[in-house]
């Protein structure tokens, strides 16, 4: 959620350098602190009506996790999940803008016309628009230590408030 909102606020400034874009934009190592996010909706709603589900869970007990899902959110047991395993909203299918993607997208009239566009005339495009993600990022040592440094106090009440041990995620591996 958090993501999306500051993707599509244009507070973002993306040269395409990992390290040097995560340096630059805050918001990007803020949308990783999730006991400050967990709060915010704490405001609204008791811990009873919150469900977090970790991925490795998700991967490891996909029919077990869904179950609790349904419990939780009151879905009938015999809910149908069509190929659960199908991946969704991959990395694949996400990248960076081009120099030529952030004009276009800029221009008033692009998000009627993208999503009208038929799938062919956006396969065609898509290159001159976006560069596809092309594996895991290079850390440099000095960047990861410094936002490891800022997402640890939050990570370790987050997992505390899950159950989970300190040690679920290791930051600096």
């Amino acid at each position: 959620m958090q993501g999306t909102e500051l993707h599509q606020s244009g507070e973002l400034s993306i040269s395409g350098n990992f390290n040097d874009d995560v340096l630059a934009n805050d918001g990007l190592v803020q949308t990783s602190n999730y006991w400050r996010v967990i709060q915010e909706y704490r405001q609204y709603f008791s811990d009873e009506q919150i469900q977090i589900v970790f991925l490795k869970d998700l991967k490891s007990s996909p029919d077990a996790v869904l179950r609790e899902c349904c419990t939780f959110l009151d879905v009938g047991p015999g809910f149908d999940f069509t190929d659960p395993d199908e991946a969704r909203n991959t990395s694949a299918s996400k990248g960076l803008a081009t120099t030529f993607g952030r004009i276009a997208r800029s221009m008033p009239g692009y998000r009627t016309l993208a999503g009208g566009a038929p799938s062919f005339l956006k396969a065609l495009v898509r290159p001159l628009i976006k560069d596809s993600f092309t594996g895991k990022p290079d850390w440099r040592p000095t960047v990861k230590e410094k936002v490891v440094s800022r997402l640890e106090g939050d990570t370790n009440r987050f997992l505390n408030y899950t159950g989970r041990p300190r040690d679920y995620w290791i930051l600096d591996a």
